[in-house]
């Protein structure tokens, strides 16, 4: 019974893409629309899977830092320097100098 839980939302996704990329082939007039279908039923499945589990990872992050009374972007700033710059800066640098850390 537990793999139905996991099976249906797939079979659900796949078949999904199957039936809009078989209409829009046939509509175009590829004259087998199925070879089209199916890998574009997968496609439709792939990037459903690795959206979902993309906002599951930032959700949890979020959530831990969360829970360790930090603001949800804190973990970021202290990964690129606590803030001073690098990758995922959000804001113009300050005019002045840096604070002094603690």
């Amino acid at each position: 019974m537990g793999g139905l839980v996991f099976l249906v939302p797939v079979l659900l996704v796949v078949s999904l893409g199957y039936a809009v990329a078989y209409v829009a082939a046939e509509a175009l007039g590829v004259g087998a629309p199925e070879a089209v279908a199916w890998p574009a039923g997968m496609l439709l499945f792939a990037v459903t899977a690795w959206a979902l589990l993309r906002y599951r990872k930032r959700r949890r992050r979020a959530r831990g830092a969360l829970q360790r009374g930090l603001p949800a972007g804190a973990r970021r700033e202290r990964a690129s320097g606590g803030g001073q710059g690098g990758p995922f800066r959000s804001s113009p640098p300050s005019s002045g100098p840096p604070s002094p850390r603690r």
